[in-house]
């Protein structure tokens, strides 16, 4: 049963995607009689079209990876892309099944797993899944010649930074950044403009209240705010704050007075941030030298400091934070706040396995907000601990961590009065349904509003992913808008369209339907002569079909079993000998697709029926027959499709 994959489908401009090629191959040379008893090893068509694939290969540089087919004749082909871009098929139409084999992958390949398919004799596919996502705007095809060759090149440049418009001021950016132990550490940060008066910092707690823990994503999506990360230190046994949190003028938790006072996130009633060791006296918050705060909106410990004024300040030891306190030096993931005179950045690095032991130490952290043009820095929970949420989705975790969330005691959020405008809600409109031929094109469209139900911005790119439809990769909005073209593939059946960005995505199914069948197609894989005597009983002379035999059809991946003819010319005259005659019908519609569920019918001369159903989904249907050594003539029908005749004896050949 065939398996298709997800589909881009791609404009016919390269600047766009990729063409789907249907040129018509020429005629193949006739072939040379074949002996008298064959076997899978060397199968005989009726056709003497059809292309034949010589063999497979790939390569990887540092630009691109770079696929070859070499093929008797120039291949039929279309692609499809699955999972976002981390999974491809190539499949090839007219093309006879034979023994290719998938490629054999080294550790140091890009491509993580490679699988040849056959879903009918005359239709070949393969599908490589990739070690990263590749962007599928970029894949160039082309043909080479001499021999002829189908090369499609992939391309395989570092992953670009991933950076997201959550609000007008409110920028969203992901990377992933080299590191000699760990391979890679992954880094998020929340950056806005503190001159922007519609953006603002804050405190969240739980929704069950301040002296309880929740998963991050709750507590933010909870508290209305757009995004946030985790915030100060807790205890991971009763969950309650280990540290000061002030807020509205209330002190909800106070310094831990075992310890010296740690630095702590501060804003003032007018907004602006500091970042100072601070601590509560009566209610009041006062700095590390007994001076009273300026009135606060809200303050949230953490520590040690990492900058201030520009320059590194680690105060790790002074706050206990050591090897003589509660040591948070070792590596492992970080979360932070930091800000310069123009900007706010609350960021997290994550571990790609894990956080509690995969990351940085205080320093490396201090230095790289340093480069990000940072003043003032302070590291806030880390470990296990570690998160960033975008309303209720987690983002902050490795790749390989799931979804797994340490529940927490408070978050340092971001909220906008504005609201979020990134996308909240797609729709798809496609055409009611399109023919499978490979080339009709419709028009389609998407609308893209945020959660407040308005359009979204313009220029907001949606991605889209498709199965069994050529389209583009991505489209831009307009008044929240987008329109595009679809063609359809050669798939009969139900097409999918996905379209997605950030959170938000869509779904719509499109109808391809198939042409009329056309042509009927066959091979036979076997005709062996049997040992046995014939030793029937009279009521069962007529052969029958014994239903078919998976064994006796090539397996792709594996050298069939070879069965050599017998030595002597066998006597086709000779009542008591038996063959056995392992054959295949395929249907065909007008544009080459299968055409599933047709009637097919295997005769003798004398009209008499020896095997009869229907082709299956791939439009394929198979026997294994026994025949007495004069049955030398069959005849294979399916409806109004021109008959073929196979002659058996003295060689097999279709006439």
């Amino acid at each position: 049963m065939a398996k298709h994959l997800s589909t881009i489908a791609f404009s016919t401009a390269l600047t766009l995607g990729l063409i789907v090629g249907m040129q018509t191959p020429p005629a193949r040379v006739q072939a040379a009689a074949l002996p008298s008893a064959i076997s899978a090893s060397q199968p005989l068509y009726s056709s003497l079209e059809g292309n034949e694939i010589r063999s497979l290969r790939a390569s990887t540089s540092a630009e691109k990876v770079r696929l070859v087919i070499e093929t008797e004749l120039q291949a039929h082909y279309q692609i499809n892309f699955k999972n976002r871009g981390q999974g491809l098929q190539v499949e090839l139409l007219d093309t006879r099944q034979g023994p290719t084999r998938s490629l054999a992958l080294s550790p140091q390949s890009s491509i993580s797993a490679s699988q040849v398919e056959w879903p009918n004799f005359n239709r070949f596919s393969w599908q490589l899944a990739f070690k990263r996502a590749i962007d599928p705007s970029q894949v160039k095809v082309f043909h080479l010649q001499e021999p002829q060759r189908l090369v499609i090149d992939l391309p395989w440049e570092k992953p670009k930074e991933t950076e997201y418009a959550l609000s007008p001021g409110l920028t969203w950016k992901r990377s992933f950044i080299p590191d000699p132990t760990y391979g890679q550490v992954m880094w998020n940060e929340l950056l806005f403009d503190r001159r922007d008066p519609h953006l603002s910092l804050d405190i969240a707690f739980p929704p069950s209240g301040p002296h309880s823990v929740a998963k991050l994503s709750e507590i933010v999506s909870h508290s209305g705010a757009i995004a946030g990360i985790n915030g100060g230190f807790f205890n991971l046994r009763g969950g309650e704050m280990l540290g000061l949190a002030y807020k509205d003028g209330q002190v909800l938790s106070p310094h831990i007075s075992r310890r010296p006072a740690r630095s702590a996130l501060a804003i003032t009633l007018n907004n602006t941030p500091f970042i100072e060791r601070l601590k509560a006296i009566k209610g009041q918050i006062v700095t590390l030298s007994g001076q009273t705060s300026p009135p606060l909106r809200f303050a949230l410990g953490g520590g040690p400091t990492l900058l201030k004024d520009g320059g590194l300040h680690l105060t790790t030891e002074a706050e206990e934070l050591g090897p003589k306190g509660n040591d948070i030096t070792r590596a492992c993931g970080r979360s932070v706040v930091a800000f310069n005179e123009n900007q706010i950045l609350l960021g997290t690095l994550s571990g790609m396995r894990d956080s509690h032991s995969q990351g940085w130490k205080l320093p490396k952290m201090a230095n790289f907000l340093a480069k990000l043009g940072m003043d003032e820095a302070l590291n806030l929970d880390g470990g296990g601990s570690v998160g960033m949420a975008i309303g209720s989705h987690i983002v902050g975790n490795g790749p390989q961590a799931g979804s797994y969330q340490r529940p927490v005691a408070n978050a340092l959020v971001i909220r906008d009065n504005r609201g979020a405008t990134y996308p909240s809600q797609i729709k798809l409109h496609l055409p009611d349904d399109l023919p499978a031929d490979g080339h009709t094109s419709a028009p389609a469209s998407l609308e893209v509003r945020n959660a407040q139900g308005q359009p979204v911005a313009d220029g907001w790119q949606i991605a889209l992913q498709a199965r069994n439809l050529v389209c583009p990769a991505q489209v831009t909005t307009k008044d929240g808008q987008a329109t595009f073209t679809v063609r359809s593939m050669h798939a009969p059946g139900m097409a999918n369209l996905q379209a997605y960005s950030l959170f938000s995505q869509a779904s719509a199914n499109l109808p391809l339907a198939g042409g009329r069948p056309q042509r009927l197609l066959a091979r036979l894989t076997s005709y062996l002569p049997l040992d046995t005597p014939l030793n029937l009983p009279q009521e069962e002379e007529s052969p029958s079909s014994l239903g078919p035999l998976p064994q006796l059809v090539p397996i792709p991946g594996l050298t069939p079993q070879i069965l050599a003819p017998p030595s002597a010319q066998p006597s086709f005259s000779d009542p008591q000998r038996l063959y056995q005659v392992a054959l295949e019908l395929l249907v065909e519609d007008e544009w080459l697709n299968p055409a599933p569920q047709q009637p097919v019918v295997v005769r003798n001369l004398q009209g008499e029926i020896l095997a009869s159903g229907q082709t299956d989904n791939e439009g394929q249907a198979s026997w294994s027959l026994r025949l007495p050594a004069s049955q030398s003539e069959l005849l294979l029908e399916s409806g109004a499709l021109p008959p073929l005749r196979l002659e058996l004896a003295p060689h097999p050949r279709f006439k």
